[in-house]
């Protein structure tokens, strides 16, 4: 993000833009508590933000910063009297009053909630906390009124649809239980707590395979969720048809699918470079449709088996050896060496059936897929790792459609098109001990094969066939993310790999600015959703650009390493932050120990967080310990170099791809490669 010469103030009930004097001055205390706060050094920012409300009790600034850095620093007590003290002197200024009975409902006092809130103006953010407080004390039917009643103000709440419908589960209201889950998670896909409830909506309407779907998600997304673990293997003892049922469908799918047949990019197409596509690992079998005539190799000369179009094959890890069935179980060959798969014409193309894909990340799954050129069957000890190996310009025809809508601007299309090419390039070998290039998940860059294919994403390749980004003559590390939440990181407050090229940079639409955002001013920055290009409606989901993720303590505990023993969670802070205000360390405490945590590795400790700009504040539960931490964040992906929706935006006012990537990439070059 940005901020260095303006702060966002609370004046009213707007924001507004201090501009600080450019002559310089020695250090305030404000100063100094502001230095400790991106430090993670929160008791020593509060003690300067104490010092000068003890001499100027009106200082507004200094007051409700120093409200959010004691909730932040989980001393709820303190920032309470100091809301009190607010909302008594501004009365008509209601979120004053609001932030009172949020913090009221952090500590866990659910009675005191209820006295705020009894002759409340109903207002959508109290209605929510009352509605919440009422759920803890079991107050069921009027939780769920009230709740309704905030989302009547404020229809888009996640976690108020995820709580009506965990209380329509609770009172055994099964189908209105659904309805409210599956809208919690059209709201905001990263819910993934709605996974379980939904399942036992499902089983309890008797919708057995919804349920073993949604069961399937749970353990896939929750790692702590080990109840949805023992329920499925008692849905699958109870329910044998599933599985049978499952099996019914899976075979009559290979016999049905047909691999779809491809137009190939005739131009100079031998000169294009090739590249290899890590699709899985650790894979012991897999079925595959050919889509043409084919041949399985290995290294000798003489194919091991030529066949048919339309042939359905086992490629099987047996012992030391690659094993390939036919349908029927009938050995076809063996080979301790790895086997290729090819075909003599380029248009046809290889089905790879129930393919699992980002195991462990947000983007999990698993899905039929078909793919252009060669497959490969690696072997290793510890399974098949299966490569797909074709052309570059055609591995981008699926690239740019799987990273970024083809329904949006052509020269947003391009941008992708040059940026995914150049990251290709910069990263050909980065897994070459493991046998491949690129992996085909957001690990590298999302290639989703065949069927993500679209016309307008084959023209803007074809309109930038061989242009590449370089920097000294050289491709550069052109990372891109889907959303910045309106303003770029620099790659070295990330990764410590400083580049001239992956800098800080806000959109087009704000200003720059050279003094940090004080904590108040970070946290409205994060709850807002202030006009940018990355803002764009149609090019952003409400919840890339701003989101709101409450996760568990117990979920942290077991995502963090078993063997630090950390016991209990007892705190979660924000340790150091860049200039932008993004997470570059968090410190985890706990009843046994501490843990720091860096960089990237901040996202999956804290339960796949969209990205590592966020402020977090805990949820306490009556026996004092966090429930939950309430992270409020920005932005989708690491929020270096190029901003999908930000490029869409500005291409939909008008600028070109060449523009957006000088924007995006400063000190790079635009180059055709070959």
């Amino acid at each position: 993000m940005f901020f260095r010469l303006t702060l966002i103030i609370l004046t009213g009930t707007t924001l507004a833009w201090t501009t600080w004097a450019t002559t310089p001055k020695a250090p305030t205390d404000f100063d100094y508590a502001l230095t400790n706060y991106y430090h993670g050094n929160l008791e020593t920012s509060i003690a300067y933000l104490r010092k000068i409300i003890t001499l100027q009790p009106d200082d507004l600034t200094a007051r409700v910063n120093l409200i959010q850095v004691l909730q932040e620093n989980q001393n709820f007590s303190e920032s309470i009297t100091s809301l009190k003290y607010l909302t008594t002197k501004f009365p008509t200024e209601t979120k004053y009053h609001d932030a009172l009975v949020k913090a009221t409902y952090l500590t866990g006092d659910q009675e005191a909630v209820l006295k705020l809130t009894l002759n409340d103006d109903f207002s959508a953010p109290n209605l929510y906390w009352r509605g919440l407080a009422l759920a803890e004390l079991a107050k069921n039917d009027a939780a769920i009124q009230t709740l309704g009643q905030s989302l009547d103000l404020d229809p888009f709440n996640p976690m108020a649809n995820f709580k009506i419908g965990e209380l329509y589960l609770a009172t055994k209201k099964y189908d209105w239980a659904e309805t409210y889950l599956r809208r919690s998670l059209k709201q905001e896909p990263n819910l993934s707590q709605a996974y379980y409830p939904l399942a036992m909506s499902c089983l309890a309407q008797e919708k057995i395979q919804a349920a073993y779907s949604y069961l399937q998600n749970s353990i896939a997304y929750t790692r702590s969720n080990q109840i949805a673990k023992k329920c499925l293997e008692k849905l699958k003892m109870a329910h044998p048809e599933i599985l049978k049922e499952n099996q019914e469908t899976i075979v009559k799918k290979r016999a049905t699918i047909t691999p779809p047949i491809v137009s190939v990019f005739s131009s100079n197409r031998e000169n294009i470079p090739q590249i290899k596509v890590g699709l899985a690992e650790k894979i012991q079998r897999i079925y595959l449709k050919a889509g043409g005539a084919f041949q399985l190799k290995t290294s000798a000369r003489n194919p091991l088996y030529t066949g048919n179009a339309m042939t359905v094959l086992e490629i099987e890890k047996n012992s030391t050896q690659i094993s390939v069935s036919d349908q029927k179980n009938n050995l076809i060959c063996q080979s301790n060496e790895s086997i290729t798969l090819s075909y003599l014409e380029p248009a046809a193309t290889t089905v790879l059936f129930d393919l699992e894909y980002g195991l462990g990340g947000f983007w999990t799954g698993q899905n039929d897929r078909a793919y252009r050129g060669e497959i490969q069957f690696l072997l290793r000890p510890d399974g098949i790792t299966v490569i797909n190996q074709l052309n570059m310009e055609e591995y981008l025809y699926a690239v740019v459609p799987s990273e970024m809508p083809s329904t949006w601007p052509i020269e947003a299309l391009k941008t992708q098109a040059v940026a995914a090419r150049t990251y290709a390039f910069a990263n050909l070998g980065q897994f070459r001990s493991r046998g491949f290039d690129v992996m085909a998940t957001v690990v590298s860059q999302a290639y989703n094969g065949v069927n993500a294919e679209t016309a307008n994403a084959q023209a803007a390749v074809n309109a930038t066939r061989s242009q590449v980004l370089t920097n000294g003559g050289k491709p550069i590390a052109a990372f891109f993310s889907g959303n910045d939440g309106g303003h770029t990181q620099n790659s070295g407050d990330l990764w410590s790999l400083d580049l001239p090229y992956l800098k800080a940079i806000p959109d087009p639409l704000l200003p720059i600015h050279e003094k940090l955002l004080t904590p108040d001013a970070l946290n409205i920055w994060l709850r807002e959703r202030p006009l940018t290009y990355s803002s764009h409606p149609n090019y952003s989901g409400r919840s890339s650009y701003r989101w709101i993720f409450w996760l568990s303590r117990t979920e942290i505990e077991t995502r963090l390493d078993q063997n630090q023993n950390l016991g209990q969670i007892i705190s979660v802070i924000v340790s150091q932050r860049a200039d932008s205000g993004m997470a570059k360390e968090i410190l985890i405490k706990g009843t046994n120990g501490e843990k720091r945590i860096k960089g990237d590795a901040i996202r999956g400790a804290l339960g796949g967080l969209r990205s590592n700009l966020f402020v977090i504040e805990p949820k306490l539960s009556k026996d004092g310990l966090p429930e939950y931490f309430i992270c409020y964040g920005g932005g989708w992906g690491h929020g270096i170099g190029m901003c999908q929706s930000g490029a869409a935006g500005m291409a939909a006012d008008d600028y070109d791809f060449q523009t957006i990537l000088t924007h995006y990439y400063p000190n790079a070059t635009l180059t055709k490669f070959y």
